[in-house]
């Protein structure tokens, strides 16, 4: 459910834990994405508090939370195809990139993909180099991405 809050435009409510198996849940991307900076986490024994819990949230958190998920939203959708065409439709991924040219030149280079492939990269790194850390910039050349006041 992660996905389709994330393609509303909806800051995603991750239940983080399994009381049965006594285990976390795990996200997508969860070791190259800062999740905490675009969601929030709650147990299940958080669920029967969760209208007053959700309203105490300052505004000031929602925004910040609203705006860096308009920065990864790229991250969690499959913009390239092997015919050409982006389910985004006409000039397709390019279409939704920063007026000031910022990125690639196209969110494929920015999505579920690209992503994943970062993922692997930053396994293979950490196996090759324990030493050296992996840098990732999740945010991408989005249009969306710092669209938000600060205020």
């Amino acid at each position: 459910r992660v996905y389709e809050s994330i393609a509303q435009g909806c800051v995603p409510l991750i239940i983080m834990d399994e009381p049965e198996s006594k285990t976390d849940v795990e996200q997508a991307f969860e070791g190259l994405l800062p999740y905490h900076n675009f969601s929030l986490r709650l147990r299940q024994s958080d669920i029967p508090n969760l209208p007053h819990l959700l309203r105490s949230f300052p505004n000031a958190t929602w925004r910040a939370l609203r705006r860096n998920l308009a920065c990864v939203w790229p991250r969690f959708v499959w913009l390239q195809t092997q015919d050409g065409l982006s389910p985004l439709g006409g000039a397709g991924a390019r279409s939704v990139l920063r007026p000031d040219g910022h990125g690639h030149g196209s969110l494929e280079a920015h999505d579920a993909w690209a992503t994943l492939m970062e993922t692997l990269s930053a396994r293979v790194a950490s196996r090759r180099d324990r030493e050296r850390r992996f840098v990732f910039n999740w945010e991408t050349p989005a249009s969306s991405c710092g669209s938000f006041p600060e205020t």
